[in-house]
């Protein structure tokens, strides 16, 4: 008989029950239901016909022993499709619970890498105390936007956010590919170090090339906006401390009086130039070339030695050309 378990004609029962459990798997619910139903069907048909016609009993004669075998062997097959449709879907709920929760880490850390440094993001999840580093050797470098208060008067709120934002995205490119750390912008002032929060050897180099790169990419901005904006930029290098701290809108900042320092660089520099310590100076020498700028009253720490920083000395005639204009605005 076909519901022989000896039989071996009971194989291709097994064989078909592949197309309802496969419609389980990778096909929609209606489409499962669809071919469930239609394999029950087909089960029954068949038997019937085995049962009926090729066995030489009477159509008429009904066999409750056979029927309620067909009738327990249907429902098994149902029950076990439904708690496969069960295991499947469940599984599938979870496996995209997991994708959702895996899609929102890796949002949470790329917005955590972007407001700290990567090292410092992964302490601050391994680590609960307070991140404090002192660092010797650290170049600060300051840039504010001159000319930008009186530009804020004349342009939309959206029109000046967008150029701020095309001006600090470009000095955020210049930080990356020189190896430095953008700390913050404050308004239109930027602020970013180098050997930190990994320890440079040329430290002061590379933020002297940001520099002069930030310089040429504001001049090119203002030559093709048509706009009069220029950038005053100011470096000193020597120890810091750098960390995290608080508990809200947490930032990674520097303390120190090298940070100060730079900062009043920048204050007390000149537009369209690059204003630097004689510390600075001293790790840049016989690397760039340099206009001395005397010694200058620097609020709260008095008369400083400061020099304005051209570019590396190889560059000939750019050096040339900006001694000239440095000495006409030093003189001016």
């Amino acid at each position: 008989h076909l519901f022989s378990i000896y039989d071996q004609n009971i194989l291709p029962i097994y064989w078909g029950l592949l197309v309802p459990f496969s419609a389980i798997l990778i096909g929609s619910r209606k489409k499962a239901l669809f071919w469930t139903v239609d394999y029950l069907a087909l089960i029954l048909f068949t038997s019937i016909i085995d049962r009926y016609f090729f066995h030489s009993q009477s159509i008429f004669t009904v066999d409750y022993n056979f029927l309620s075998g067909q009738f327990a062997f249907i429902g098994l097959i149902v029950v076990s499709l439904f708690v496969f449709q069960y295991y499947v879907q469940k599984t599938a709920g979870l496996n995209l619970d997991r994708d959702i929760l895996q899609n929102e880490n890796n949002k949470a850390q790329d917005l955590l890498n972007n407001l700290l440094p990567e090292e410092i993001a992964l302490r601050l999840k391994h680590e609960k105390a307070m991140i404090a580093d002192s660092f010797d050797n650290v170049t600060v470098l300051f840039a504010d936007m001159v000319g930008f208060t009186e530009l804020s008067s004349k342009l939309a709120p959206k029109e000046l956010v967008d150029l701020l934002n095309v001006i600090f995205s470009s000095f955020d490119m210049i930080v990356d590919d020189l190896g430095l750390e953008k700390i913050k912008t404050m308004g239109d002032a930027y602020m970013a170090a180098a050997g930190i929060p990994n320890p440079m050897d040329n430290h002061a180099d590379a933020a002297a090339d940001a520099a002069i790169r930030f310089m040429e990419e504001v001049r090119k901005f203002s030559e093709l906006a048509g706009i009069d904006i220029k950038v005053r930029i100011g470096l000193h290098s020597g120890p810091v401390v750098a960390g995290v701290i608080g508990i809200k809108k947490t930032v990674y900042d520097l303390w120190g009086d090298t940070v100060n320092v730079a900062a009043r660089m920048e204050h007390h520099g000149i537009p369209d130039r690059i204003q630097i310590t004689k510390a600075t100076h001293h790790l840049l020498r016989g690397k760039y070339s340099f206009i001395s700028r005397g010694e200058i009253n620097v609020k709260g720490k008095g008369p400083m030695e400061t020099f304005i920083l051209i570019d590396k000395i190889h560059n000939t005639k750019k050096n040339i050309d900006y001694r000239i204009e440095n000495l006409e605005f030093l003189h001016s």
